[in-house]
């Protein structure tokens, strides 16, 4: 059953559901362009201080576990990425990217100008990262590793869908058989409706619709992701008012690390559109039939 969420069946599913996906792409691409043209009157508040996560970051949860039925859970840490760490990464990554650039010159032999380019890529590579996280809020992220949800740099806004995103992560991991050594999309299709979910909450609690404003740009991003490439790939005529309809700018890391978000986040989106919200309460429960539609 759960090899029901590996990618090739969730594309299969999302293509045999196109015209599903083609409603809800046409709808969250509206919203998003309305948002856009009045974001600049959100109310994000002050960046979140390591005393205010303290604060919110049990709330979060337990509203996370609450949407989801999930009666108890063990204990999660949720830290915040400092500067330092997010430069830090950077750094790997240009080192990474500089030892790829640089290898590939080894075998016709190595001249100043090829170290030159190299060392250029490996800079630009880094320096890239280090401006994507800080637009991303410094990529937050579950380590599955020690249980740890890391936040970055963020606006108090946008605090409940990143922790929602991120504890469930943290919820998949222990209480279901979800596959986490693969690029699974549906563990972040999952997480993604979660997270609109609690976005919206806090959003209807406050009045403040700042707080479904990342949660939308992203859904938008990756639904039209997910609409452009299932096409393409079955030689689908695209719609053009969806082949053009507003979205948020798709960056090179997104186009290359973020498939599998797109496509989790199409499949989920289809899914609830189907069957409701109680299809993410059924994943925690190991119950995916619904992809077999």
């Amino acid at each position: 059953m759960i090899d029901l969420t590996q990618r090739p069946h969730v594309e299969r599913f999302i293509a045999n559901h196109l015209e599903v996906l083609e409603d809800i792409l046409n709808q969250r691409s509206q919203e998003y362009a309305a948002a856009k043209g009045v974001a600049n009157k959100y109310r994000f508040g002050p960046h979140l201080t390591f005393d205010r996560l303290d604060e919110l970051g049990p709330v979060i949860t337990r509203e996370t576990r609450d949407f989801l039925d999930v009666q108890a859970a063990d204990p999660v840490s949720i830290d915040m990425l400092t500067v330092p760490e997010i430069v830090r990464k950077g750094t790997t990554g240009a080192l990474v990217a500089f030892g790829v650039s640089l290898a590939s010159y080894v075998p016709a032999g190595i001249a100043v100008a090829e170290l030159g380019y190299a060392t250029l890529i490996g800079i630009s590579f880094g320096g890239a990262v280090v401006a994507q996280m800080f637009r991303d809020d410094g990529f937050p992220r579950f380590q599955s590793s020690d249980n740890q949800i890391k936040l970055g740099i963020a606006r108090e806004a946008t605090v409940p869908c990143i922790i929602a995103h991120e504890y469930t992560h943290f919820l998949q991991k222990t209480r279901t058989q979800l596959n986490f050594k693969s690029n699974n999309p549906i563990i972040e299709g999952h997480a993604r409706g979660v997270e609109q979910a609690i976005a919206r909450l806090h959003s209807e609690q406050s009045d403040n619709p700042a707080h479904q404003y990342d949660t939308l740009c992203r859904v938008a991003r990756e639904l039209k992701q997910a609409y452009l490439y299932i096409t393409r790939t079955a030689g689908i005529h695209q719609k053009k008012s969806l082949r053009d309809a507003p979205s948020p700018h798709v960056g090179w890391i997104h186009r290359i690390m973020a498939h599998h978000y797109s496509m989790g986040t199409a499949a989920m989106s289809i899914a609830e559109a189907l069957h409701g919200d109680q299809v993410y309460r059924n994943v925690m429960r190991n119950d995916v039939s619904f992809l077999r539609a």
